[in-house]
């Protein structure tokens, strides 16, 4: 088994291979024996989706819990988190009904399964989860599915108003890290975890993309590097002089991971390991309890980017390209910078500034006379 436990970490986290993808994560139990238990549960429930391509390939009816295993065999398993898919299709099997046949399934039962979630508190705290949360592991995963049953493997499903079970999301706040704030920040965060955070602020990736950076996706001679974001999508990026020279010069002691992190304890004190999304996720939050920052998390660093870049170059395009957004009403959220310097300008140019700087004044003067 390869469940263990990283440092100052009270439950088990898991870390394996499975048909040439790599597995980790939060096994979320505290004894030994349950976190290999869970994990082996893990491992079991991958490879029933390997047979389901001869199984289903000439089926018209489909259990839920069949779809969600080729659902994951034909798209998840290559998306970024593959363990998080995995996560919500465990919490849908048993809120839908493993048994349940998929052309069965309605309207009203979408609802239930929402009303349900919508109770579940986030991991690790006393809050529920966001309606966010609630869309995109219930509502959208869904609608995935099914859909994907539909049109590609021909079984036919009930008709779904899916825009009616989307719950509203408060927009995303930008969150841009001051100059003191920047320095106070990577003041704290541990020395082999800054330059990944680094890399975030100056690119402005997403956390994945940057765990997920190989080195055979960097281009030393065109100083250029290849990302692949949401969707398996790819962009290409030039570097900059600081990133181009905190690449070349970080440890290659793992051909398909460019950041990695020191173990501080143990039997592999001192050994270089790829960082984990959960692992940075778990190091950025106790790093960023030692400041006085508030309100800021480790996406953030990612709007700081982009909020730094928009300020300076005023190009919305520019940002979209450097973000990988699809869409550019995604990257218009930026848009407030541009406008904030319009505003810089119109009062940095105010009457009082001026030899007519009595003209409203005399103008409303005018109108008051006329009146």
């Amino acid at each position: 088994m390869s469940v263990y436990k990283r440092e100052g970490e009270e439950t088990y986290s898991y870390d394996f291979w499975r048909y040439s993808i790599r597995y980790s994560g939060n096994t979320g139990e505290t004894s030994k024996r349950e976190a290999e238990r869970a994990e082996k549960k893990l491992k079991d429930s991958i490879p029933r989706a390997a047979k389901l391509k001869a199984k289903t390939a000439s089926k018209t009816k489909m259990t839920f819990g069949e779809a969600c295993a080729r659902y994951f065999m034909e798209v998840s398993q290559f998306h970024a988190a593959p363990d998080t898919a995995l996560a919500d299709f465990a919490l849908l099997e048993n809120r839908v009904g493993k048994h349940k046949d998929i052309s069965e399934i309605s309207s009203n039962d979408i609802a239930l399964v929402i009303a349900k979630r919508r109770g579940d508190l986030a991991k690790g705290t006393k809050r529920l989860v966001t309606n966010g949360t609630v869309n995109k592991s219930v509502t959208k995963r869904l609608s995935a599915i099914l859909n994907r049953a539909t049109n590609v493997w021909e079984i036919p499903t009930k008709r779904i108003k899916w825009g009616d079970h989307l719950l509203p999301e408060t927009q995303e706040r930008i969150r841009e890290l001051s100059m003191s704030e920047e320095a106070e920040l990577f003041a704290q965060i541990r020395y082999d975890y800054q330059p990944i955070a680094y890399f975030l602020l100056r690119m402005g990736c997403r956390r994945n993309e940057a765990i997920h950076l190989a080195w055979r996706d960097i281009d030393w001679g065109n100083r250029e590097l290849k990302v692949t974001g949401k969707g398996n999508k790819t962009r290409y990026l030039p570097m900059p002089e600081d990133v181009y020279k905190l690449l070349y010069n970080l440890p290659r002691a793992d051909l398909d991971h460019v950041f990695t992190y020191v173990v501080q304890r143990g039997r592999y004190k001192g050994e270089l390991r790829p960082i984990t999304p959960e692992g940075f996720k778990t190091q950025f939050t106790r790093d960023k309890g030692k400041t006085d920052i508030a309100d800021f998390k480790m996406h953030d660093l990612r709007h700081t980017a982009a909020t730094r870049i928009m300020r300076a170059k005023g190009n919305l395009k520019l940002v979209q390209r450097i973000l990988g957004h699809s869409n550019i009403e995604t990257t218009t959220r930026y848009a407030h910078v541009v406008k904030n310097d319009i505003l810089d300008g119109f009062e940095a140019t105010s009457p009082t500034k001026s030899p007519t700087e009595n003209i409203i004044q005399k103008i409303n003067d005018k109108i008051q006379e006329v009146k």
